[in-house]
């Protein structure tokens, strides 16, 4: 599947944080075998992104936290053919209706807070109830500042009828200037056990464990229609000196 030459939605200056790490790669293999994919093989663990938004999109401002996997197409996970969005979340309740009807992608409600503040955090809230919580911990200067470009498919959960649903993606791209910190042992990562078999509970599951923290103050993010899935002919992951 190549990028599209049109993007569906395309907006400009949102800020975005995100923490990178890793899981455990059997326990994603085993989410994973019903989609038809693989987790990527990161020096034996999967690799793990958690992505909170601030930003504007038809004069509507609005937040969403994303939880994502690497994800390759061939069964020993030695590439990375694009991500596995697990489960999504916007402030907007009519957003995530509007994502989940129009684009099939696995949105929902919920309050997430803290993405514009000056130290790198996120929290979601559904209600009064903290779902997922993480924070840094005092200022430091970023490890590096680079350029940073991400386009590929983002493949979306299949949905479970009578009659399975091929599967579905689309095609999105990230970029914007990045400052990456290593996530420190005193930064702050929450997540709570919930009943019920939730996405933050395959987290606590599978081990996961942050590595490094991503801000992008004014990036870019653009998306296309959603489509069948079909293997994509290239995935383009590129850095640039900042």
């Amino acid at each position: 599947m190549a990028a599209p030459s049109h993007y569906v939605v395309d907006v400009r200056g949102v800020k975005e944080v995100a923490i990178a790490g890793t899981a455990d790669l059997a326990f994603w293999r085993d989410r994973l075998q019903a989609e038809g994919l693989y987790p990527t093989n990161d020096n034996g663990r999967a690799a793990v992104v958690i992505s909170a938004t601030d930003l504007k999109w038809m004069g509507i401002r609005f937040n969403e936290l994303s939880i994502s996997v690497h994800v390759s197409r061939q069964a020993d996970g030695r590439t990375v053919d694009g991500v596995f969005l697990v489960h999504a979340f916007n402030s907007k309740p009519l957003l995530a209706l509007m994502e989940r009807t129009f684009f099939q992608t696995p949105y929902y409600g919920g309050s997430i807070y803290g993405v514009t503040k000056s130290l790198p955090q996120m929290q979601l809230c559904a209600g009064q109830t903290l779902l997922f919580q993480a924070s840094m911990v005092g200022q430091r200067l970023p490890e590096q500042q680079k350029a940073y470009l991400w386009e590929g498919p983002i493949y979306l959960p299949t949905k479970q009828t009578k009659k399975k649903q091929a599967g579905r993606c689309f095609y999105g791209r990230i970029s914007g200037s990045t400052k990456s910190y290593p996530f420190r042992v005193e930064d702050h990562l929450w997540l709570p056990l919930p009943p019920g078999d939730t996405v933050f509970h395959w987290l606590r599951e599978s081990n996961f464990q942050a590595a490094e923290w991503q801000v992008r103050p004014q990036a870019r993010h653009a998306k296309s229609k959603t489509m069948n899935q079909a293997s994509p002919d290239h995935l383009t992951t590129t850095f640039a000196g900042s």
